[in-house]
């Protein structure tokens, strides 16, 4: 039986295999100390940041093979705790729940479909 992805599109082995591996919050880390100290403002590479890892969703379900809303809802979740380890490891004032922000104001439609405890969660400060 061949298992599909949310959008129907079967991956072979060798396919899941060529996606990119998600990064860490030490790897996001490291490379947002790398960039700060190149000179870019860190409020525009902390929303970079923000951004990837909203990327990284999509991707994370594809290897997964996430199919269910529940499924993606338990990879948003792991994203903020991800954001959350990504800001104690970075040296700077960065805010806890900005993962959560960012989601609640950029993507409402999909904010609005989550659970009171999700948000709960991605906002908790």
């Amino acid at each position: 039986m061949d298992r599909k992805t949310r959008t129907g599109k079967a991956l072979s082995h060798a396919q899941r295999q060529q996606l990119t591996k998600p990064r860490k919050a030490k790897e996001y880390s490291a490379w947002w100390e790398k960039v700060v100290a190149a000179g870019q403002a860190e409020e525009d590479v902390t929303r970079e940041v923000a951004t990837m890892m909203l990327e990284e969703v999509e991707l994370i379900a594809k290897i997964r093979q996430a199919q269910t809303d529940e499924a993606i809802v338990a990879i948003i979740r792991e994203q903020g705790v991800k954001w959350r380890a990504f800001t104690r490891r970075v040296k700077a004032p960065i805010k806890r729940n900005g993962f959560g922000i960012m989601l609640r104001d950029c993507m409402a439609e999909l904010w609005n479909e989550l659970d009171e405890e999700t948000r709960e969660q991605l906002l908790w400060e």
